[in-house]
C-alpha cells in the first residue's frame, strides 16, 4: 500500500513501514540515526568488472575516491569518477561496472527513524546522483567517518559528522542551483 501526502511517501514493503522525506524537506521532521557504518573500498572485480547487488538493507552514500565507474539501477545510471556522490536508497538494486582501475570508495551506511511515529525514512526509492564534484570538506567529513566508526565510542562523533554531511549535501547541493546535478 501506498498512501501520499504533501511532504512524503509511505511505502510498506515486508511489513516494514518507510516514508519517503526529500532531502530538502528532511528539516521538517524530527529523526534519528542508527547502523551506522563506514567503510572504505577497494573491491576485487569479477573478469567483467562488475558487481551486482541485492536490494540494500540501509540508506547510505558512496563517494569514489579513485578511478571511475558506471552506477546503474533500476531505471536509471550515471558514470562516477573522482568526487562523484551518489545516494544510495534503502531496498535500491544496482550493478557497479568498474571503467578505470584503480577503483575506490567510501561506503557510507545509516538508517534513519522519524522518532515521532517509529518509521523509517529514505530519501527516495532510487539511488540519486548528488554530484559529479565534491567539495573538498566533503571528503574530510568521509574519511573523518571512517576513523571514528572504527574507534571505540567513536558513534557520537558518527553521528555529528553524518549529521555535518547531511547539512553540507542540502545546502550546496540541494538547494544551490549551480551545483545541483
Amino acid at each position: 500500500a501506498i498512501s501520499k501526502t504533501a511532504s512524503m511517501t509511505s511505502l510498506k514493503k515486508e511489513a516494514k513501514l518507510m516514508k519517503i522525506i526529500p532531502l530538502n524537506r528532511l528539516h521538517e521532521t524530527a529523526f534519528a540515526f542508527s547502523d551506522i557504518s563506514v567503510t572504505y573500498r577497494t573491491p576485487q572485480w569479477n573478469s567483467t568488472g562488475s558487481l551486482s547487488g541485492s536490494g540494500r538493507t540501509v540508506n547510505g552514500f558512496l563517494l569514489v575516491d579513485k578511478g571511475n565507474c558506471n552506477y546503474n539501477w533500476v531505471g536509471g545510471n550515471t558514470d562516477l569518477s573522482k568526487g562523484g556522490l551518489i545516494y544510495l536508497a534503502k531496498e535500491s538494486k544496482k550493478v557497479i561496472t568498474v571503467t578505470e582501475r584503480p577503483f575506490s570508495y567510501y561506503n557510507i551506511n545509516f538508517t534513519l527513524t522519524d522518532t515521532a511515529d517509529g518509521e523509517e525514512i529514505i530519501f527516495d526509492d532510487k539511488p540519486m546522483l548528488i554530484t559529479h564534484s565534491v567539495s573538498k570538506n566533503i571528503e574530510i567529513i568521509c574519511n573523518s567517518m571512517l576513523s571514528s566508526t572504527m574507534s571505540k565510542g567513536g558513534i557520537y562523533k558518527s553521528i555529528s559528522l553524518l549529521c555535518e554531511l547531511l547539512d553540507i549535501i542540502i545546502k550546496f547541493y540541494i538547494y544551490n542551483p549551480k551545483t545541483k546535478i
